[in-house]
C-alpha cells in the first residue's frame, strides 16, 4: 500500500515567506523533515474547524508548550548519562534534565507555528542556546544512544523555528558546532547495528535536514536501506531486538519508531519512499510492522522469544506502540493499525514512565500531525439508489451498498485544500467489472479521475483502491458514480 500525499508545491509557495532556504547548491524546505510545513497548515485548519481528533489533540500539544513556558534550562557544562542496567538510577537521573528541556523545547516551537505567539518561539530558542552555549561535554556510556534518541528533540525545535526571525545566524550556527563537537561523533561511531543504530541514523537524517548538507544526507539514506535489509529477518523480526529477554517487544518498538520516523523525513525531502521499498533480499519496513503489530494486537502471549514480555495492559494512549503504529495508520492506510488506535486518541508520545516525560523523539503528537481526512461513505450528503447497512470490514461500523450502474453519492464542500493527488477507497466487490467514477458537481460534472476495481472475492472481503486525482483542489462537492452492470461495489470510508 502507498501513502497518501498532497500536492506541495502550491503550498509551499504560498508559505514561502515562512521558509528558509540555504545557500547550498540544494536546500531542503524547512519547516519540514518530519514535520512539515503541509502538515501544520492542513491541521491548523482541522483545529480551527473544531474538528476531531484534530481539537483534543492540538489542546493536549497546547498544554504541553504552556507548562514549557515555565521551563528555565537545565543545561550543564558536563552531562552524564551513566549504563542504563549497571546504574538505573543514575541513567535516569542523567537523562532528566533533557527530558525536561527537549519536551519544552519541542513542544513550544510547535505550538509557535500553530498559534504565531513568539513567547512560545523565544522559549524554544533559549532552551535550544543553552544547551548548545554552555554544554561543552557529553559523557557516560549511554551517551551516544541517548543523545540521539532525546537530544534530537532540540533539533526538531530548531527545524520548526529555523525560519523565526528572532532566532539569529549565530545562534544557529552555536547550535549547529554544539550538535557537530558533541553529538554527531558519538552517532557516527556507533558499532553496533541495533536499535542504537536505528536512532543514530535518524538523529543524522534530521541534523543533515537541519543543515542542508544533502551530501552527508545521501549517505546516511544509504545506510538506512543497508539496515532495512540487514536488521529485519525473513519473518519481519529484528534480529538483534530477539535477544532482549522480556523486553523483547520493547526493543522492537524501539528500533521500529525511529527507522519509520527516519523513513518519513527521506520521503519528504527527496521524494524517496523507503516505507514501500522492499530490499534485494526482501525486507521491508512493512513486513516488519506486521509481524509486530500481529503480537502487539492481541497476541503478547505468543511473542516467541524471552518468554512473558514487559507490555501495556491495560494500553494506554502515552505508551509505546500506540504513538507509532497512530503514525503507520496514515502512511499505509492500514485499516487494522486504525482500529487499533482510534480507542486511545488523542496520541501525545510515548512517555517515561520513571520521570514522566517524553522518553524519546520520533513520532511526536502524531495524532495532531494527521494530515489525511477520513470520510465514512455513510455520511454523504446525497444519494441515489443506495442502501446503508452493517459492514464486515475491519472495525466494523456501515458501508453504502446494493449499487447498481449509475447510481451515486455524493458529498457537499469537501475541502481539498491546496491540492491532493489521489483519494483511497475502501472497498468490497465480487463484481470484476466494477468501476468508481468520481466528479466535481453532478453525476456529469468534471471528471477528476476514475478507477476499475480489482474484485474482492466476496462481499464480505475488503479492500484498498488508490483512485489518481487531478483537479481536486479548493471545496468541491465530491461525486462518486458507480458503472458496471446490477451490483457494483459496497463502499466503507475514503480518505485524501
Amino acid at each position: 500500500m502507498m501513502k497518501i500525499r498532497k500536492f506541495t508545491i502550491g503550498l509551499a509557495v504560498a508559505l514561502s515567506s515562512m521558509m528558509v532556504f540555504s545557500s547550498a547548491a540544494m536546500a531542503y524546505t524547512h519547516t519540514g523533515g518530519i514535520t512539515t510545513e503541509y502538515d501544520i497548515a492542513f491541521t491548523s485548519s482541522k483545529v480551527t474547524a473544531n474538528q476531531s481528533p484534530w481539537n483534543s489533540a492540538y489542546t493536549s500539544m497546547l498544554a504541553d508548550a504552556n507548562a514549557g513556558l515555565l521551563v528555565t534550562s537545565h543545561a550543564t557544562a558536563t552531562w552524564n548519562i551513566p549504563n542504563a542496567y549497571s546504574d538505573p538510577t543514575g541513567h535516569q537521573a542523567g537523562k532528566l534534565p533533557m527530558e525536561i528541556d527537549a519536551k519544552a523545547a519541542y513542544s513550544t516551537a510547535l505550538a509557535y507555528r500553530y498559534t504565531g505567539n513568539t513567547a512560545y518561539a523565544n522559549k524554544a530558542r533559549d532552551l535550544i542556546n543553552s544547551w548548545a552555549t554552555t554544554n561543552t561535554n557529553i559523557t557516560g556510556s549511554d551517551a551516544p544512544l541517548v543523545t540521539a534518541y532525546l537530544a534530537v528533540g532540540l533539533i526538531k525545535a530548531a527545524e520548526i523555528i529555523k525560519g523565526y526571525s528572532g532566532w539569529s545566524s549565530t545562534d544557529q550556527n552555536q547550535f549547529i558546532a554544539w550538535v557537530t563537537n558533541e553529538c554527531l561523533n558519538k552517532w557516527d561511531a556507533i558499532g553496533q547495528r541495533n536499535n542504537w543504530w536505528d536512532w543514530s541514523l535518524y538523529a543524522q537524517l534530521s541534523f543533515y535536514h537541519f543543515t542542508d548538507n544533502s551530501t552527508a544526507f545521501a549517505a546516511e539514506v544509504a545506510n538506512l536501506k543497508t539496515q532495512i535489509d540487514t536488521s529485519i529477518d525473513s519473518q519481519g523480526f529484528i534480529t538483534d531486538e530477539t535477544t532482549r529477554g522480556a523486553n523483547a517487544m520493547w526493543y522492537h518498538y524501539f528500533a521500529l519508531a525511529p527507522i519509520t520516523a527516519a523513513a518519513e523525513i527521506v520521503y519528504n525531502d527527496t521524494g524517496e519512499d523507503l516505507y514501500n521499498w522492499t530490499s534485494p533480499n526482501g525486507k521491508s519496513i512493512k513486513l516488519a510492522l506486521d509481524k509486530y503489530f500481529y503480537y502487539v494486537n492481541g497476541h503478547v502471549a505468543e511473542w516467541p522469544y524471552g518468554g512473558t514480555q514487559n507490555f501495556a495492559n491495560p494500553m494506554v494512549a502515552n505508551k509505546w506502540p500506540v504513538d507509532l503504529f497512530e503514525a503507520m495508520a496514515e502512511v499505509y492506510q492500514d485499516p487494522n493499525y486504525e482500529s487499533y488506535v482510534a480507542p486511545y486518541r488523542p496520541i501525545t508520545a510515548n512517555v517515561n514512565s520513571n520521570s514522566g516525560y517524553y522518553l524519546s523523539y520520533s513520532w511526536m503528537y502524531p495524532t495532531l500531525l494527521k494530515s489525511t481526512t477520513k470520510v465514512e461513505a455513510e455520511n454523504y450528503s446525497g444519494q441515489s439508489g443506495i442502501v446503508v447497512a452493517a459492514t464486515a470490514d475491519v472495525g466494523g461500523g456501515s458501508k453504502v451498498g446494493q449499487t447498481a450502474n449509475n447510481d451515486y453519492v455524493y458529498y457537499n464542500n469537501v475541502n481539498f485544500g491546496s491540492g491532493v493527488s489521489n483519494i483511497r477507497f475502501r472497498y468490497a466487490t465480487a463484481n470484476t467489472n466494477a468501476t468508481l467514477e468520481l466528479r466535481s458537481g453532478s453525476t456529469t460534472g468534471t471528471l477528476l479521475g476514475s478507477v476499475s476495481l480489482a474484485g474482492t472475492g466476496s462481499w464480505t472481503s475488503y479492500k484498498t483502491a488508490t483512485v489518481p486525482v487531478t483537479g481536486a483542489s479548493g471545496m468541491k462537492n465530491l461525486y462518486i458514480v458507480f458503472k458496471g452492470g446490477t451490483s457494483v461495489a459496497d463502499l466503507n470510508w475514503f480518505t485524501y
